[in-house]
């Protein structure tokens, strides 16, 4: 990754303040940079570690125990930690107001992590009364220490204005233009988001093109598909501009990350079944992504009828049901777990394998279950197998609003091309 200078995209803005000082160039600790990694104290690495467990057999007591040792030293971050033991139940009696206190000690001893979460609890009201203005309060703070997720975080909030004020664009773009400065990719992808908005005119999608590719350069799979979209807006008909979509959107399906690397992979199936690239993407931006796994499952139910020797498939994986607490501690890891698919196309006998924490072993375990399959076929019979299946699980803010892209592209790369009619 490499540092570029970004001001050639934004123009000269006029200063614009916040109530409460909230200038974009505030004074506080020395710049810490994306790459920055904390040193845990020895006491809160412990308890990690005892949280975490095997995956499977967590040692919260042990966790708990540690977390208040290091709170009683005057680790912020074990009143953080031991703050989310309380926000979820884990090992103690759920408590959200504690939890809310606890955290809150943490946030005035500086942990930006506690900061932003104490945030998100005024905004959603969990442990604390909804009040925007502390929200403000706590968001503007940990953005103020020059940490560029904080900033990116603070700029969304400004500009969807959630913190009780007018939205206000220009003021989230430069706080955006500070967290790029520091090489943060999701900056980047956050300032072309600020110019995909509904009745986005060619000069907007040119200008968020300009800061995708950046975030293209630094590996982004989300940036790859939405620029490939824009390379279509931009010339459907130039064979340039088709070659760099394809090229992006194979890099998006490539990094199987997220809902838009999905859509990368529809949209490279569409066309290798024959569609152009234009109308590919037309069925994918104009259809609801109901509509499209829907079709997916036909197709799946398709091909395994005809097929005499296949592994289990999918079709039907319902939507992972995520608590807030767990939303709120922004967790995110891998789970390994393997599963007998049965001849009728249940789940049995879950094994975790490997998990980085036992919130997320219990979202997967709960997703699994609930999934359908289309039983392994030998020979043409259906029979039951094992399947190893891993999970990437993380609760990050979605680098794009999908439902807001459509109505910022022009109107022929959302309209959905017409069934083709085969004649006998």
């Amino acid at each position: 990754m490499r540092k570029v200078t970004l001001l050639f995209v934004l123009p000269a803005l006029a200063p614009i303040l916040l109530a409460q000082n909230s200038s974009p160039h505030p004074s506080g600790p020395p710049p810490a940079t994306a790459l920055s990694v904390p040193v845990l104290h020895p006491l809160i690495a412990q308890g990690l570690a005892a949280e975490k467990g095997d995956g499977r057999s967590p040692k919260y007591e042990d966790a708990r125990r540690l977390y208040e040792q290091a709170a009683q030293l005057g680790v912020p971050e074990g009143s953080f930690y031991l703050g989310r033991l309380y926000l979820e139940g884990w090992g103690v009696p759920r408590d959200p107001a504690r939890a809310a206190s606890l955290i809150e000690t943490a946030a005035n001893a500086g942990l930006r992590s506690a900061q932003l979460m104490l945030c998100d609890m005024y905004l959603t009201g969990i442990g604390v009364a909804h009040d925007p203005t502390a929200a403000r309060h706590w968001a503007e703070k940990a953005a103020a220490q020059d940490d560029p997720a904080a900033e990116v975080r603070f700029g969304k909030l400004i500009e969807s204005g959630r913190l009780g004020i007018r939205p206000d664009i220009r003021l989230a773009r430069e706080w955006y233009q500070l967290s790029a400065e520091q090489d943060y990719t999701k900056a980047l992808t956050a300032m072309a988001q600020s110019f995909l908005k509904p009745g986005a005119t060619d000069l907007d999608r040119e200008f968020a093109a300009r800061w995708l590719e950046l975030a293209v350069e630094n590996g982004n799979a989300a940036a790859a598909y939405v620029l490939a979209v824009l390379c279509v807006a931009r010339a459907p008909d130039d064979p340039a501009a088709l070659q760099r979509a394809e090229q992006l959107l194979k890099q998006s399906a490539a990094a199987h990350h997220g809902l838009l690397s999905y859509d990368a992979s529809t949209v490279l199936k569409k066309h290798a079944d024959g569609s152009s690239l234009l109308d590919a993407f037309r069925y994918v931006l104009g259809s609801t992504r109901q509509t499209r796994e829907t079709d997916a499952r036909q197709n799946r139910l398709a091909s395994w009828e005809k097929a005499d020797r296949v592994p289990p498939r999918i079709i039907d994986r319902p939507r992972l049901v995520i608590p807030d607490s767990v939303k709120l501690k922004q967790l995110k890891g891998n789970v390994t777990l393997q599963f007998m698919v049965t001849k009728a196309g249940f789940v049995e006998n879950i094994e975790v394998l490997s998990s980085d924490h036992p919130a997320l072993t219990e979202i997967a375990v709960n997703g699994v279950q609930k999934a359908r399959y289309l039983p392994a076929l030998k020979n043409g019979a259906r029979i039951a197998m094992k399947v190893r299946q891993s999970f990437k699980i993380a609760f990050d803010d979605p680098e794009f609003d999908l439902t807001s892209l459509p109505a910022a592209l022009p109107e022929e790369m959302t309209t959905r091309p017409p069934a083709k009619i085969t004649t006998p």
